[in-house]
């Protein structure tokens, strides 16, 4: 036998399936169509893709909302999705691309409306992963913190109701 025949031809599993940035681009642009209308109105400056990618402290940036001109636009940076997703399949990919433009699409909807609900979700997120330990005593304090007010509300509710009986009571029986 021929030592060469002995050696596999995928030393580290499976061959790895990537798009290239073209495709994945048309990929983007088909899945931008499908966004409705009413919630990309705003968003003038549409959606372009970068073949770099992006990290922060936290990690790969799949996209982002950029303020483009006095308007705004989305960014998806293929790199980013190649190095999170190496080995997804198309399926896989068009969905996490899909989920990547819902959520760029809500923080422009909610910078519209004033609200921070995504990045204070975000925020958290970070948070519960860099600090775990501080994350569970914050979340059993704040545990605490609901008993105990529920404890002194339910005291004040049962007062207030005795009180009302007795007063009740009192106008019932002409004492009042």
């Amino acid at each position: 036998m021929d030592a060469r025949q002995q050696i596999p031809l995928r030393r580290n599993g499976p061959r790895k399936r990537t798009i290239n940035v073209r495709v994945f681009r048309a990929l983007v642009h088909r899945l931008w169509s499908k966004v409705p209308e009413a919630y990309k109105h705003g968003i003038k400056g549409g959606c372009v893709v970068t073949s770099n990618g992006r990290r922060d402290k936290n990690g790969f940036i799949l996209g982002e909302l950029d303020p483009f001109f006095g308007n705004f636009r989305v960014t998806i940076y293929y790199g980013s999705f190649r190095s999170v997703f190496p080995n997804a399949s198309p399926t896989k990919l068009a969905r996490e691309v899909r989920r990547t433009l819902l959520h760029e699409v809500y923080h422009f909807l909610e910078d519209n409306v004033s609200r921070n609900e995504l990045v204070r979700f975000e925020n958290e997120k970070i948070f519960r992963e860099v600090f775990p330990e501080k994350y569970a005593k914050a979340v059993k304090s704040a545990a605490r913190s609901i008993r105990v007010f529920r404890l002194f509300l339910y005291a004040f509710l049962i007062v207030l109701a005795t009180t009302g009986l007795v007063l009740l009571a009192l106008y019932l029986f002409g004492a009042l």
